[in-house]
């Protein structure tokens, strides 16, 4: 890396600022190295324990590259065609930053549209080629997802029984009443998200099981011998088992096809903690695998919480719940069965006991 200091000018100090900015500053990149940038380099110093004389050379330019979401030594240029690791890594970036393609360290056709929106967003130049602004845009991107996750989070993740401060806290960011989320909590798991042993409170669902084989081209049918308690084709309430012995029912489940799309099929079959959401809602809880959400569950009645107002979030249900619109808000999420179990008429009478 080039020596920059004070009045330095040139494409490498363009490169500077946009490092700088990923270490918080606000910067319009530009060539020259004024009295800005030198103040901006002496405060990036400081805090990485460097030697502060605002000359950026091997040490700070080094704890530059380290200071954002990847190490940017592998930002080299890529276009169509090409294919690379590093495309991988571009793939995996836009993915997690919303774009619907394919990670295959193959740069397609639909790599190259994704990178032309996220140029046109970023106001870059859009012609599909990453090189060092597109990478240095994505990884600021990336560090402001990955910052707002952490602070939407941060609320109520730390502690795996939830307090009265986290429904606070999640009530006031959802604008609903701490009642409602307690109502919802009562009557879908009485109060707790785990068991005394540390596992969530589940229910395996053997007809969901059943359906769930079938979309990953199963036939079910040929499979329920020596299963016949966790799978079967409609909802049957005289398999379910008492208490933490679900777990052993899921367990099973688990153990009847050992390839690992079955297994997933058993794990997203089941629903989960304080909100028993089902596993096959993974997507709409903010989670990529089924076995991440259920790792989460697993974790805290803040991961719980988290997943629970995701879902909320992306099934237009805060609103349902904000009017107590209660057998709307049940029958959308706990089936068109809703009815048999009560659910609309139990969260009425649980959100009035906590009104009070």
């Amino acid at each position: 890396m080039k020596l920059l200091k004070l009045n330095t000018v040139g494409e490498s100090v363009v490169y500077l600022h946009k490092l700088l900015n990923q270490a918080g500053h606000n910067f319009h990149p530009n060539q020259y190295f004024g009295e800005r940038t030198e103040t901006a380099v002496k405060d990036f110093q400081e805090k990485h324990n460097l030697v502060v004389d605002g000359i950026v050379y091997t040490k700070t330019w080094k704890a530059l590259l380290n200071s954002i979401p990847e190490n940017t030594t592998g930002m080299e240029l890529l276009k169509y065609g090409h294919q690379r690791k590093a495309v991988g890594k571009l793939q995996s970036m836009l993915v997690e930053l919303g774009y619907n393609i394919s990670v295959s360290e193959y740069f397609s056709r639909e790599t190259e549209t994704a990178v032309k929106d996220f140029q046109r967003k970023n106001n870059f130049q859009v012609d599909g080629i990453v090189f060092t602004e597109t990478w240095t845009g994505l990884f600021a991107a990336i560090r402001e997802l990955r910052k707002t996750k952490l602070s939407a989070q941060s609320d109520f993740t730390t502690q795996r029984k939830l307090s009265p401060g986290d429904i606070a806290s999640f009530a006031h960011r959802y604008d609903l009443e701490e009642a409602v989320i307690k109502a919802v909590i009562d009557v879908e798991s009485n109060g707790n998200g785990f068991y005394d042993s540390g596992r969530p409170i589940i229910l395996f669902e053997g007809h969901i099981f059943w359906r769930q084989l079938a979309l990953r081209n199963y036939n079910p049918a040929d499979m329920t011998t020596g299963f016949e308690n966790v799978l079967y084709p409609s909802w049957d309430r005289t398999q379910y088992s008492k208490g933490e012995k679900e777990w052993d029912r899921l367990i099973k489940a688990t153990s009847l096809h050992y390839a690992a799309d079955a297994v997933v099929a058993a794990y997203a079959s089941a629903s989960y903690g304080l909100f028993q959401i089902m596993g096959f809602n993974y997507g709409a809880c903010g989670y990529n695998d089924v076995i991440y959400f259920v790792t989460d569950m697993r974790e805290s009645e803040g991961k719980q919480l988290q997943a629970f107002g995701q879902f909320l979030k992306t099934n237009n249900l805060i609103p349902l719940l904000k009017n107590h619109q209660w057998a709307d808000f049940a029958r959308r999420y706990n089936g068109p069965g809703y009815k048999t179990n009560k659910y609309d008429t139990r969260l009425a009478a649980a959100y009035k006991k906590h009104a009070k």
